[in-house]
């Protein structure tokens, strides 16, 4: 189902695109267990928007029949952000987005890569972990009071 898909850099055009799949899927993916001031928060600064405006050469998209159904930012060896859109979920879009990722960050040159979770993210948590990446610290989230963030790596190129 996934052989379909294309992942490439993105370019300035696909702006407005980041930002529908941030918003879509942050929306999709937090609403069952994050606090509402934090989804408020976020749409309220327009967070997807300013993070698409701005960050938007650190982004690769995946695509698939011209529509960007997937984005992965990756900041040196760090991943930063990994969103699918809602319809697209469960179609290994986001396997490929983040082997796509882990590739990236070996051919920058590192052993290691490394991303945060929230422990209330179950259902990253697991994709994760079915991935071969391993928790190595967890502190207080600032963001959402009661919540964990984990940090997780994964060693590259092995």
């Amino acid at each position: 189902m996934s052989k379909d898909i294309l992942i490439r850099p993105a370019s300035s055009d696909d702006v407005p695109h980041i930002e529908r799949v941030l918003k879509e899927s942050f929306e999709a993916s937090y609403a069952d267990f994050m606090p509402p001031e934090f989804i408020e928060k976020w749409e309220s600064k327009d967070l997807a928007g300013r993070l698409a405006r701005r960050a938007w050469p650190e982004f690769s998209v995946a695509e698939r029949n011209g529509r960007v159904c997937g984005v992965v930012q990756v900041q040196d060896a760090h991943l930063a952000e990994l969103w699918v859109a809602p319809e697209c979920i469960q179609q290994g879009i986001g396997s490929k987005l983040l082997a796509y990722a882990e590739w990236l960050a070996y051919a920058r040159g590192f052993d290691t890569a490394s991303l945060f979770v929230y422990d209330i993210n179950v259902t990253a948590r697991q994709f994760y972990r079915k991935h071969g990446w391993a928790v190595v610290n967890a502190f207080p989230s600032k963001d959402v009071p009661g919540s964990t963030v984990l940090e997780k790596h994964k060693r590259l190129g092995s």
